[in-house]
């Protein structure tokens, strides 16, 4: 992956290689971390440019992207997330949000959510370790919770 910051969005794979081939949940893990979190070192590059030319008062974003959380911490300036998609809370009940999925009204349906929910930790682990290459590539310190699973486990 490159990690630019810029790139055609009607063409991610020239920018994203490996999204070639990928589909449904298989494209949005490599999106996620690829596009999502993968860019912030060079999103940061571009906005510390701006930031030594003229400062600002906080960085404003949508949630969507790591990038602003890293480029407020290696800057130094106030950061606040505005969220324009709605709240996905994992339940203890149903399928993880996202998925276009009713909750399960049989065993079959509610054992499907249980294993689909099972996946959340290790889905999550993936991202934290992009996460923190992404810190690290800035200069930063790993964090600590993105190293961690909900078990304690070292991701």
């Amino acid at each position: 992956m490159d990690g630019g910051a810029d790139f055609d969005e009607q063409n991610l794979p020239a920018t994203f290689p490996r999204l070639v081939g990928k589909k449904g949940f298989r494209q949005l893990m490599v999106n996620m971390e690829d596009l999502f979190v993968g860019t912030a070192p060079a999103q940061l590059a571009d906005l510390r440019a701006e930031w030594e030319r003229e400062s600002w008062d906080a960085l404003v974003s949508d949630e969507a992207s790591l990038a602003p959380s890293v480029v407020a911490e290696a800057i130094g300036c106030r950061w606040a997330t505005v969220a324009v998609l709605p709240l996905h809370l994992v339940s203890r009940q149903g399928p993880p949000p996202g998925q276009g999925l009713r909750p399960g009204r049989s065993v079959a349906g509610r054992t499907r959510d249980r294993l689909l929910r099972a996946l959340i930790p290790a889905l999550s682990g993936t991202l934290n370790r992009a996460a923190n290459r992404a810190r690290v590539e800035v200069g930063l310190a790993p964090h600590p919770s993105a190293s961690t699973d909900r078990s304690g486990r070292r991701s």
